[in-house]
């Protein structure tokens, strides 16, 4: 009789949905993953998915070399990889458990990295975004200082506030890489950092996504996806230009942590999105060109009226992919600390 109340008791809990779920823990960028999907994984695997957020990959990777555990899928930047490898983060991955990934992965996105230590996810790249009621018609924002000296800002600018986008950046408008470790070349961008930052109200990497539509913001150094998302639904009202004197460009990753507890959860997480239908479905919500083969062609004639959601030969010459510096990151980091106070 015993055993009759104990399956008795497990089968209400079963039923009733008390039992334990499986859990898989994803640390991303915020707003960067369509929440149907994560509903739809959720429904297919019956687990939970608890998405943590962060804002740039150094507070990431700071967090998770203090100890920060229990993470399945964190979603860093490429450039970031050599870090998490050497620190021993992240695994290897196995890609007979990713073979939606192995068959659709469009090969221009291919890197050192890519099906070995990460599984791309989505090509990013740094622009100006603004609204095109506050300046003349002619105002195409086609070079990085039109940010910061265009007529009409009146100071109402938004920069990010990142390490590498902005001394990267500002190493290229000086003539050199934005990947430069060479410590003259920094001495030449940190005054052109600091002096866009004294002409900004205010530095962050999120604001401009709701300051532009309300009008807080005039102009902003924003991402091509969040860019994308607005013109999405406000393409009378906002305009968005990748200058012409060049940026910077990355790609965001999946990876799956060495500690995780939930791995076979996690291998699935990722080739999910590698299913065209899902790739579309994704890319329509977060404005992000996917390194999935046929997505352009796949989306909604709405979706491919907007500039910038194919990765354009183009565009590509206009950027530079962000690069680890290795032992130089220090370099950067008292480079930046003289941003930030204008010493």
């Amino acid at each position: 009789m015993k055993k009759i109340a104990i399956l008795a008791t497990l089968a209400f809990l079963l039923a009733c949905g008390c039992a334990k779920k499986p859990a898989l823990y994803v640390y991303t960028w915020a707003d960067y993953i369509d929440p149907e999907l994560i509903e739809q994984f959720k429904k297919d695997n019956g687990c939970k998915v608890v998405i943590d957020t962060f804002d740039s990959n150094e507070t990431m990777y700071a967090k998770l070399l203090a100890g920060a555990a229990g993470y399945d899928v964190i979603m860093p930047t490429e450039y970031i990889l050599d870090l998490l490898v050497k620190a021993d983060l992240i695994d290897k991955l196995d890609m007979s458990k990713l073979p939606t990934v192995e068959k659709n992965f469009d090969k221009k996105f291919e890197s050192e990295w890519s099906l070995k230590y990460d599984v791309p996810y989505a090509f990013s790249c740094t622009g100006i975004l603004y609204r095109k009621d506050k300046f003349p018609e002619d105002m195409k924002f086609l070079d990085w200082n039109d940010l910061f000296t265009a007529p009409g800002t009146n100071g109402r600018v938004c920069m990010m506030n990142d390490i590498r986008e902005v001394l990267g950046i500002a190493l290229i408008m000086t003539g050199h890489s934005a990947n430069s470790v060479v410590q003259s070349d920094l001495d030449e961008a940190v005054p052109v950092a600091k002096a866009w930052k004294k002409q900004c109200v205010k530095m962050d990497n999120e604001a401009y996504r709701t300051g532009i539509p309300s009008g807080e913001f005039y102009a902003a150094m924003a991402y091509n996806a969040d860019a994308i998302q607005l013109l999405a639904d406000n393409a009378d009202m906002i305009g968005y230009s990748v200058p012409t004197n060049g940026t910077t460009s990355s790609i965001d990753v999946f990876c799956v942590m060495k500690n995780s507890s939930s791995k076979d959860l996690a291998y699935k997480f990722i080739d999910m999105f590698y299913d065209l239908e899902n790739a579309v479905k994704n890319a329509e919500y977060n404005g992000a060109p996917m390194p999935v083969a046929g997505l352009y062609d796949a989306l909604s004639d709405e979706y491919k009226a907007i500039p910038f959601m194919k990765v354009s030969d183009e565009l590509k010459q206009k950027c530079e992919d962000i690069k680890e510096v290795g032992d130089k990151l220090d370099m950067y980091s008292k480079a930046w600390d003289s941003v930030l106070s204008n010493k």
